[in-house]
């Protein structure tokens, strides 16, 4: 996800209150969308079985077990060390060079402003 720096300020910085409170949502977040895990599972797993538009499969879902690399993802297997987890992909997240590539990308080509 997107994290930038400009968030962080607005809500008081890494120390603050508030980037706490962000740290706990994200992490209570986190336990929710696993709560429907396989909802989302069926939903990609409906994606890969049925054409899109017509007879267009999606590319991006063609190859290796995506499933079993999303269900990863959920990381099901431990509740324990799901704060740490999430924690370090807020850590990751903020103001990653993918998504500054990215939106270096899309303000070049496509005009917008990120």
């Amino acid at each position: 996800f997107k994290l930038t720096e400009e968030f962080i300020d607005v809500i008081g910085g890494e120390k603050s209150k508030l980037f706490a409170r962000y740290e706990e949502l994200c992490v209570q977040g986190f336990f929710a969308i696993r709560k429907h895990y396989r909802k989302v599972l069926t939903l990609v797993e409906m994606t890969l079985t049925q054409p899109i538009m017509g007879s267009q499969f999606l590319p991006c879902l063609e190859k290796g077990s995506v499933l079993k690399s999303l269900r990863k993802r959920f990381h099901l297997e431990d509740n324990t060390k799901i704060d740490k987890l999430v924690k370090d992909l807020i850590r990751e997240s903020r103001d990653n060079w993918r998504t500054n590539i990215y939106d270096a990308y899309q303000n070049i080509l496509q005009g917008i402003r990120c």
